[in-house]
């Protein structure tokens, strides 16, 4: 099994994690003896908001830039 730091990051589609958010409320409800455990988590899950940008604007806003940006593009060639 592979293991994970708290570092990583892991991508889930928003359909996935409707499904992950569902089977934990079914285990909530099930398993009364388990609500404590899971109450952070299942709070944490529905609060996520998805990512409406693209690559680029993420790759902008934290000061990046691709070499595909570059004026200088034309130069290498």
């Amino acid at each position: 099994m592979m293991e994970f730091n708290e570092s990583d990051t892991i991508v889930v589609s928003g359909k996935d994690l409707n499904r992950i958010i569902i089977m934990i409320r079914a285990l909530m409800d099930l398993r009364p003896d388990l609500n404590e455990k899971l109450l952070d988590f299942y709070c944490y899950l529905n609060e996520l908001k998805p990512t409406e940008k693209s690559l680029d604007e993420i790759i902008y806003e934290i000061g990046m830039t691709c070499p595909s940006w570059s004026d200088d593009l034309e130069e290498l060639n």
